[in-house]
């Protein structure tokens, strides 16, 4: 079985109800716990009578991993060996889930797993990345997509075909496929960390004892906002906490993170025939 967590924060109510119904088609899902930082608890009402949910208003609004690791403790408790963190703009069949839980299944050294993501228009979405130096930060951050280096391209393995499964350092928050086993060696969520880098900080823990494996056999649809550039307060909050995480593992000196990207980069260079 496996646990959900889901955080909203004035989430709409269809887009958390179409997530949590997914989730509670799946027979292999047992608990979807949806933790609220709203400042008000009106999205209780829309959630009664759902089967499967467990709601959590939680209006001191910790933050993003915070809020999930509120859920994850309760998997951890119960002795559940799995548990999935999902935004509530993904969209992806029910079925997906008990397929990923049988692959789990079949390697205990599997920390995370995670499907091939697209958007809307079903284009690749970049959801594996190499454990990034400020300068992919600066890139990202100023310059629009199409005037980003090749620098940047490196960073996000654009030149490493989608369709081909690859142990990286990194994979997107919107869709954790998490092994508990795992979790409890290398811990939960980095709470100092209010939103943002929280999934590159715990990727690249779980990497560092166990795989963190990106499956494009599975295929969800993400709902991609980029908050950071429709919002200068968004922004600011990235900034900061990508400041945390370069503060917590070094800027530009951080060996760890050559070791991990070399690794992915080895990798992939030995798939496509190179040398």
């Amino acid at each position: 079985m496996i646990n959900v967590s889901i955080v909203a924060y004035l989430t709409p109510v269809g887009e958390l109800s179409n997530a949590i119904e997914t989730c509670s088609k799946s027979p292999v899902v047992a608990n979807i716990f949806v933790i609220d930082n709203s400042p008000t608890a009106s999205l209780r009402e829309g959630l009664v009578g759902l089967d499967k949910v467990r709601y959590f208003h939680n209006p001191s609004n910790p933050g993003y991993g915070a809020a999930h690791n509120i859920a994850i403790r309760y998997t951890l408790s119960d002795g559940v060996d799995y548990h999935l963190v999902l935004n509530a703009d993904v969209i992806f069949d029910y079925s997906l889930l008990e397929a990923m839980l049988d692959y789990a299944k079949s390697d205990a050294n599997l920390g995370v797993l995670a499907p091939k993501m697209l958007y809307e228009d079903g284009s690749n979405q970049c959801s594996r990345k190499l454990l990034p130096t400020p300068v992919n930060m600066i890139l990202r951050a100023f310059l629009p997509r199409n005037y980003r280096s090749r620098l940047d391209a490196s960073y996000q393995l654009e030149h490493f075909d989608y369709d081909t499964p690859l142990l990286v350092p990194y994979v997107s928050g919107a869709f954790m496929f998490l092994n508990t086993s795992i979790l409890r060696k290398v811990g939960l969520f980095d709470e100092r960390f209010f939103m943002y880098p929280e999934d590159i900080d715990l990727s690249r823990r779980i990497a560092n004892v166990a795989k963190v494996s990106f499956c494009p056999e599975f295929t969800i649809i993400h709902k991609y906002g980029e908050a950071t550039r429709k919002s200068l307060k968004m922004f600011i909050v990235h900034a900061f906490n990508i400041c945390l995480y370069f503060n917590k593992w070094g800027w530009f000196f951080d060996k760890n993170r050559r070791v991990l990207n070399d690794k992915t980069l080895k990798q992939s260079h030995e798939l496509n025939g190179v040398k």
